[in-house]
């Protein structure tokens, strides 16, 4: 654990619960269940649709998992109670506090604030302590359900303090938080009178989920600039602060700010420097993107009954059949653009590039918030919009929009999916967007079409959708009449394509990718006793793109996972590692090195690292506990310590050696007249790197120079790349080191995967059977790509799950077989 020795011990006294019998434990705004009236009055309970609730119903039926949360009516004091797979923890809330907590800080403050402001925010210090006193209250009846070294999985955006405050309580758990909306940017967080103490809040989860990585990138920021907590990459060392002052003492102004159950937080690095005779509860926070997703299977179950398909006939039917139906399903909120699609549909009939005889659109509005004052008014604006485009556009027979504000059972709305062609989906500002996945899901025939607007979180996921700037009415309504128009086989090409994706990474891959990096997170060691005489500095860095493998990634890697004997050899700069202006400051991504040190430890698994690195940088840096095979200077070097045998040395002739002195000495030399390049310097060669130089038209320059002046050095071999340009003065490749590795380790399959020119060797020496993995845009013989570092992170993250429930079915028949 990474937890300093005395976080029990000083946390201790703080409990005001005893420890509960649930190993898992969901924290979250509203129970998994609705409550029915039958006619006589008697109350019963049924599960609540959504991806979330079935994501997690299997995971807590084979954990002994507990649920706590609000069952949606205030004044009322419920016992917990079993219902389906769930052990249900009702927390009460007063009518006053579902005012204040729920509808004022949580829905007045917080959600227009993280929806970019939209609306604008409210900011009431009532409101606030009440939202700090129920987020108190759901701490404390999760660390009385939680089992002795328990996962708590804490849920959005209502419960943000509740991490610190039941890490408080209860430092023995595991506590992972998502936040299922957008986080903004830190010149919009900045707002938030009591900024310090949600980040405070939010920090004492092990593991923080976000919808899009550039909402954990926002996170990172504001930790940075607001508590002086410093990620590397995504990973942050985090330090409790004493308390000087408590409730007790009576202050309003500290109590407002602070509580003993959420204590402040610093940078560890911070907390040694200014208080180094202290030891200070310690522990290790992640941040990082899971995109969530839907319930796959559901939703094409669905889709796939008759019953389904005639209610989608009957639908149409009573539209009249017209040519092409639009649909827009939301919940009635200020986010979701409804105004601005009436707007551009309204135009639309207005130029007569549609009419009501072959068009019509329906909308539905879901009721939201309805006691709300902002949504109250947007109704009221909604409404009047309806009834002037249905006051001057209907006819007898047709209806220009079907104005629908309900909600409707799961089975309607698939029914409403397939009955529909066109789905625009014009959120200003949305987290995701789970009603654009369940429309391309639902159409089994790979039909329909989605509009779908830039500013959701779905559309980073679904690149083939339509996509606008719901603000450029313009470009919404060209986007409309092109949807109108597609060809069917433009609609089955990019519903394909949009299909694949979400079968790949649906809401159960979704949680199972979340929990298995928690449990890997709150494993993690600190890294060494930080220097105090400075905070450190964070480069820039290319954290690549795309949180998932694709499905063709996908596929390969199930197929790979189930070898009997497997090699994965990785090159290091800029597929483990990001590239960084300073070349020696380069580091594997956490989630990269992680997943490599959890493959090498896997049975009949070999893990190889492949570099044009030195092998000192590689047994230093990249491999720190001598769990791998090592090839350095492109071939010229080899460590095979980790698997006990002696490595051979490296060994120059004297032409090889005065070789390398020219390439040197040429090299040093154009560091001195490109200011800004960089030399660096190997056993078996020597790097000129270009990516510090400010000026790109001069590194161009200047590279084309050094390929010129090293390539008449007699004994010098060339490998232009990235940036920079290497050279060897040994004859060997990494598609010799790959050759070795093959041999040595005796794979059937083997993974390779690089970024680089020099990567095109070592791919080559691969056979029919091994799976070669680009990294990046350029050129390649690879079969498959992938996007970037982080996207090779969650690739290999993939894999070590993949491979590990191999291994493990393996076992279970190897002693279910020696059983009989």
């Amino acid at each position: 654990m990474h937890h300093t020795a005395n976080a029990h011990q000083n946390q201790s006294s703080a409990r005001d619960t005893s420890e509960g019998g649930y190993d898992f434990v969901v924290v979250a705004n509203r129970l998994p269940v609705d409550r029915s009236i039958d006619e006589d009055g008697n109350s019963t309970w049924r599960r609540s649709p959504g991806g979330l609730v079935s994501a997690l119903a299997p995971v807590m039926a084979a954990h002994s998992g507990a649920w706590i949360g609000w069952h949606g009516a205030s004044d009322e004091d419920l016992e917990p109670f079993d219902h389906d797979v769930f052990h249900l923890v009702p927390v009460p809330l007063s009518e006053d506090e579902v005012r204040r907590y729920y509808e004022g800080f949580s829905n007045a403050t917080i959600w227009p604030l993280y929806h970019d402001v939209i609306a604008p925010p409210e900011f009431h210090r009532t409101w606030w302590d009440t939202y700090r006193a129920v987020n108190r209250r759901f701490a404390e009846t999760a660390a009385g359900s939680a089992a002795q070294n328990a996962t708590v999985w804490v849920q959005d955006y209502q419960l943000q303090l509740v991490p610190a405050m039941l890490r408080h309580l209860r430092p023995d758990l595991t506590i992972g938080f998502f936040d299922h909306i957008p986080f903004p940017p830190l010149e919009i967080f900045a707002q938030l009178p009591w900024r310090k103490q949600v980040l405070t809040g939010l920090l004492g989860a092990d593991l923080l989920g976000f919808q899009r990585p550039g909402d954990a990138s926002n996170f990172r920021r504001c930790c940075d600039k607001i508590l002086g907590v410093q990620f590397d990459d995504e990973r942050a060392e985090v330090t409790q602060t004493p308390q000087d002052q408590n409730e007790d003492e009576g202050n309003e102004r500290y109590r407002r700010a602070y509580t003993n159950a959420m204590p402040n937080v610093t940078s560890r690095r911070r907390a040694r420097k200014e208080r180094l005779n202290q030891d200070l509860p310690t522990w290790i926070t992640r941040a990082t993107s899971y995109p969530i997703s839907i319930d796959v299977e559901a939703v094409t179950e669905m889709a796939s009954r008759p019953s389904t398909k005639r209610r989608a006939e009957q639908i149409r039917q009573e539209l009249g059949n017209p040519e092409t139906v639009y649909l827009g399903v939301d919940r009635l909120d200020y986010t979701k653009g409804i105004r601005h699609r009436l707007k551009a549909y309204g135009e639309l009939l207005n130029d007569g590039d549609l009419t009501v005889e072959n068009s019509t659109m329906i909308q539905v509005a879901s009721p939201s918030r309805e006691r709300v004052a902002s949504y109250i008014e947007l109704r009221e604006q909604i409404e009047g919009m309806v009834g002037r485009l249905n006051g001057q556009f209907d006819t007898m027979a047709h209806t220009a929009i079907r104005y629908l504000h309900h909600g409707y059972p799961f089975e309607e709305m698939i029914a409403l999916y397939l009955a529909t062609d066109v789905l625009v989906v014009s959120s200003l500002r949305d987290g995701m967007n789970l009603v654009a996945k369940e429309y391309v899901v639902s159409h089994l025939d790979h039909t329909g079409a989605l509009v779908l607007s830039e500013f959701t979180g779905a559309a980073e996921q679904l690149p083939d959708a339509l996509q606008i700037n719901p603000h450029d009415i313009d470009g919404f309504k060209e986007a409309l009449l092109y949807a109108k128009n597609m060809s069917l086989e433009e609609r089955q090409y990019r519903m394909k394509a949009m299909r694949e994706q979400i079968f790949a990474h649906d809401v159960e891959d979704w949680s199972m990718r979340f929990l298995d990096d928690l449990a890997r997170t709150r494993d993690d060691d600190l890294g060494p006793e930080p220097k105090t005489d400075e905070l450190p500095m964070v480069g820039e860095v290319d954290r690549g793109h795309g949180p998932f493998p694709t499905p063709a990634v996908e596929d390969e890697l199930q197929r790979a996972a189930s070898a009997e004997r497997l090699l994965i050899a990785m090159d290091f700069d800029g597929t483990l590692a990001p590239f960084t202006t300073v070349p020696d400051e380069a580091r594997a991504l956490p989630l990269s090195q992680s997943s490599l040190e959890d493959l090498a430890e896997q049975p009949d698994t070999f893990v190889a690292l492949i570099s044009g690195r030195p092998i000192s940088f590689l047994k230093e840096v990249a491999d720190p506990h001598g769990k791998m095979l090592l090839s350095g200077s492109h071939g010229g070097e080899f460590d095979y310590s980790a698997m006990g045998h002696s490595s051979p040395e490296l060994k120059l002739t004297d032409a090889q050696q005065e070789a390398l002195r020219r390439a040197t000495e040429a090299v040093e030399d154009l560091v001195q007249r490109y200011p800004g390049s960089e030399i660096e310097h190997k056993p078996a060669g020597v790097g000129f790197h270009t990516r510090t130089m400010a000026d790109n038209d001069a590194a161009q320059t200047a590279e084309a120079e050094a390929v010129r002046t090293l390539k008449d050095i007699p004994g010098v071999r060339l490998s232009p790349g990235q940036y920079v340009v290497e050279c060897a003065v040994l004859e060997v490749t990494k598609g010799d080191a790959m050759g070795l590795f093959k041999e040595f380790t005796h794979a059937d399959t083997t993974i390779f995967a690089g970024d680089d020119l020099t990567d095109e060797n070592a791919l080559e020496a691969l056979g029919p059977q091994d799976l070669g993995i680009k990294v990046g845009r350029a050129e390649s013989i690879a079969r498959v790509r992938v996007t970037g570092p982080e996207a090779m992170s969650h690739a290999l993250a993939r894999l070590a799950h993949l491979r590990r429930k191999h291994t493990k079915t393996l076992q279970e028949v190897e002693s279910a077989t020696s059983t009989d």
